[in-house]
């Protein structure tokens, strides 16, 4: 009899108790993301007699459905986003797509005021300056504070003895979500931002006193795994290098104000237009109504130049783990590694790392390095294109 590598563990709303386990799955699929929301997917028979974790997928509408998967030693936790049943009745197919816990950074807004009511809002941002590990850890709690949420953060460090980077995008909180708000912030400075549930009876997280099912955010930095290479001789069994082309080396920057009293600056990607000369295509318009500093416009116009208009490339590839590097020893999601495959040598991040187990293929691992989206399908990127072009018309209409 096939052992199952994923333990998937279906908990009560409450995390009061599992449920009970889901362990004659057709197959399961669980994804790490580096800054960012990782995913699921459960697929399972239905049998005349439906089992009770996956009974709870599919019928618990106004509830929600933690699920914990544990490969060997690697955790992922989330919930239900979204569950089907489909098939002839008594032998049909229950298929539920998971979420990852750090999807609760997209659901709390910072606010400009956190500690006052909502009347009492003013027109002012909650702009925090110095090191970025305090920084974000305070608009974290100050958020957690004020919706008396079952999520804590790591403490930061003493006053005065935050040696993290200071350099970074001037954040502006004004409802903001709270993975807009930071993941600037964390991507000049080269931290990563954790989510992690902890149930009673896990390992105690210094400096917090936990005692019911909590979510634990933390910032870490991106730590360099050098001895990491994988290339086409060494780990590699199958793999995908996707690389996108520039769209843009000039950004016109909208700032505050109203039609003709509005602000606008413009900046220039000038290494990328001197290497691309004529040929390149000229420019882009980037919203930025929450900046009336020119030297702030032209920072953020820059960034959104070099992060979603410049060159991108990635290697996703399928590798045997332990063969010979291990997922959560030898690197983890947001770790500096490299790959060398099919003439590309990228050094970068591991931006996500997915863990499928299937009855028909069995255990696979397949990590990422590189920019996220740049493995997306032709029609995944012409939806993001459509969407981009949607926007832009907007933007012109409010101009």
């Amino acid at each position: 009899m096939r052992v199952p590598a994923h333990r998937v563990t279906v908990y009560r709303g409450d995390y009061s108790g599992a449920i009970g386990e889901v362990s004659d799955y057709t197959s399961s699929s669980v994804t790490w993301q580096h800054n960012g929301v990782g995913t699921g997917t459960l697929v399972a028979d239905e049998d005349v007699e439906v089992p009770a974790p996956v009974d709870q997928l599919t019928r618990n509408l106004d509830q929600v459905v933690p699920v914990v998967v544990r490969d060997a030693g690697r955790l992922w936790t989330g919930r239900v986003a979204h569950a089907e049943r489909e098939g002839r009745p008594g032998r049909g197919t229950v298929t539920a797509t998971l979420v990852e816990d750090w999807a609760w950074l997209r659901a709390i807004l910072a606010w400009p005021v956190p500690g006052a009511a909502i009347s009492a809002q003013t027109s002012v941002y909650d702009t925090r300056t110095g090191p970025v590990e305090t920084a974000v850890k305070g608009y974290l709690s100050a958020a957690i504070t004020r919706l008396r949420l079952p999520c804590a953060v790591v403490p930061a460090p003493p006053a005065g003895t935050d040696t993290s980077p200071s350099d970074y995008p001037v954040p502006t909180a004004r409802f903001t979500p709270m993975d807009e708000l930071l993941l600037p912030m964390l991507a000049a400075t080269g931290r990563r931002l954790t989510a992690r549930l902890w149930l009673p009876g896990d390992q105690p997280i210094p400096g917090l006193t936990l005692t019911s099912w909590t979510i634990v955010f933390g910032v870490e930095v991106i730590p360099r795994a050098a001895h990491v290479i994988w290339s086409d001789e060494l780990g590699i069994v199958t793999r995908r290098v996707a690389t996108t082309s520039p769209s843009a080396v000039r950004a016109v920057v909208g700032m505050k104000g109203e039609e003709l009293e509005r602000l606008f600056t413009e900046v220039v990607n000038t290494p990328l237009a001197a290497l691309l000369g004529a040929a390149a295509f000229p420019e882009v318009m980037v919203e930025a109504t929450d900046l009336d500093n020119v030297a702030d416009g032209q920072a953020r116009g820059l960034a959104k130049l070099r992060e979603d208009y410049g060159p991108k490339a990635a290697v996703s590839f399928e590798v045997a783990d332990g063969a010979p590097y291990t997922l959560g020893s030898d690197y983890d999601v947001g770790s500096l590694v490299r790959a060398r495959t099919g003439g590309v040598l990228l050094e970068d991040v591991c931006t996500r790392a997915t863990s499928t187990d299937s009855a028909s293929e069995g255990h696979r691992i397949t990590p990422q390095i590189g920019a996220t989206n740049a493995t997306e399908t032709t029609e995944e990127l012409l939806v993001a294109q459509v969407a981009q072009l949607v926007a832009a018309i907007a933007a012109s209409r409010r101009r």
